[in-house]
C-alpha cells in the first residue's frame, strides 16, 4: 500500500515545504507503524468512499487542507478533505499520517 499526503493549504501561513506531497510506502514503515496506517485506512473505508467527500467537512478560513491518496493493489482513491474533519475515521487517518510526516522530515533533519 502507497499513502501520499499533502497540504496544498497550510493554514494561516503558506509553507512550500509543508504543502509538497510525502508519499509513505508502507512496506518501507516499521511494520507496526504499517499495520496502524492499514488499519486506519480500512476503518475510514477511503478506498470505498465517495471521491468528493465535501458534506464530511466544514472548511473554515485559514484551515489546514489535506489531499489523501491511497493505493492498493489496482485500486486507488484521492480525498480533498479541510479541517475541521468531521468523520473521526478520517480523521484519526489523516493525524496518523501528519505524525508520520513529521516524523520522517525530523529524521532527514538529524
Amino acid at each position: 500500500m502507497r499513502v501520499t499526503i499533502a497540504m496544498p493549504s497550510t493554514g494561516l501561513f503558506y509553507a512550500p515545504g509543508l504543502a509538497e506531497p510525502v508519499v509513505l510506502e508502507l512496506s518501507a514503515l516499521p511494520p507496526e507503524e504499517a499495520a496502524r496506517i492499514q488499519a486506519l485506512v480500512h476503518d475510514a473505508k477511503f478506498l470505498d468512499r465517495a471521491a468528493a467527500p465535501e458534506a464530511l467537512t466544514r472548511p473554515m478560513p485559514d484551515a489546514r487542507q489535506f489531499t489523501v491518496t491511497v493505493e492498493q493493489a489496482d485500486r486507488s482513491r484521492t480525498l480533498h478533505l479541510a479541517e475541521p474533519i468531521a468523520d473521526p475515521a478520517l480523521k484519526a487517518l489523516v493525524g496518523c499520517l501528519v505524525e508520520q510526516v513529521r516524523a520522517l522530515r525530523e529524521k532527514k533533519r538529524q
